[in-house]
């Protein structure tokens, strides 16, 4: 699981670079549509599970972070609402 949100977080950073960092970085374009679709998902993902994330304990805005960060993998880890 670690080597999975490893990956993914280098993921959002090439994304965001290409976000950042507009036509210059390869692939561009689709690195822009990717950040998005990964934002989306994961804030859907977020209003779908606030009451689990709520139920986890410790800081609400962390359990946020890590939804949006890692989504499926980090709501894995948490106990059931």
């Amino acid at each position: 699981e670690m080597i999975l949100k490893a990956l993914l977080l280098g993921v959002w950073a090439w994304a965001l670079g290409c976000v950042v960092g507009g036509r210059t970085m390869p692939g561009s374009q689709i690195g822009r549509a990717v950040f998005w679709l990964l934002l989306v998902a994961h804030a859907v993902e977020t209003l779908i599970y606030l009451p689990q994330l709520r139920a986890a304990g410790g800081s609400l805005a962390w359990q946020v972070v890590q939804t949006l960060l890692f989504g499926v993998l980090h709501l894995g880890d948490l106990p059931p609402a």
